[in-house]
């Protein structure tokens, strides 16, 4: 979430006792550290003598600070920061919408993604994947066949071989014909499969009166 240490932590409420760990406010590192000469430095134990209790944890303060400073710190006010940690309104549905849009930032490409396009023979544009997404989620209410679809689109089911990956006894093979468990073969295609998925094509021409490319 954040890429380098931020001002808003409290390195005193890290390594604190947990009889210690029932205050309400804990210094966070604007508090202890200082800006010399361009680099961030720990106060000295005077500077900060209000909120520490004695050299004990002010040694595990200087301890927990060389650790971080090896990861850098930011001293700019993130959006975790003003969303959440400086937000005392709705902080769930806050930090609901600001992981979700971490994580869709961060996998814009899924596995899946690539598998799809593998199976098919082509790639498929991102756009592509959008409109497949948008058009799927619309055409119903129904939440059982809205899940169905997602499982479908992230290759959730249990295959062959997913399962071998998953336990070193179990064979990788179809469970019928033998050949390689895939989801591909298992949903498209395995003959008994392909029988299936033609007679579903062909009902649903009957049914809209329509010729289904």
């Amino acid at each position: 979430m954040e890429p380098k240490v931020p001002w808003w932590t409290s390195p005193i409420e890290a390594v604190a006792v947990k009889r210690k760990n029932t205050q309400e406010s804990w210094p966070t590192y604007k508090t202890l550290l200082k800006n010399e000469d361009n680099q961030i430095k720990l106060k000295n134990f005077e500077e900060i003598r209000g909120h520490i209790s004695d050299w004990f944890q002010y040694h595990q303060l200087f301890e927990k600070f060389k650790s971080d400073k090896q990861k850098g710190f930011s001293t700019e006010i993130s959006r975790f920061e003003s969303d959440l940690v400086n937000s005392k309104r709705k902080t769930l549905s806050k930090t609901y919408r600001l992981l979700l849009d971490w994580t869709v930032k961060e996998e814009e490409v899924t596995v899946a993604m690539v598998r799809w396009s593998q199976d098919f023979g082509h790639s498929i544009t991102m756009a592509q994947w959008e409109n497949l997404w948008k058009i799927n989620w619309k055409f119903t209410n129904c939440y059982m066949i809205r899940e169905n679809f997602q499982k479908m689109q992230h290759r959730w089911y249990l295959t062959p071989w997913k399962l071998s990956k998953m336990y070193k006894k179990v064979s990788r093979n179809c469970w019928t014909c033998g050949e390689s468990g895939t989801f591909y073969h298992m949903w498209w295609i395995y003959r008994k499969i392909q029988v299936f998925w033609e007679s579903i094509h062909a009902e649903l021409q009957k049914m809209l009166k329509i010729s289904l490319k």
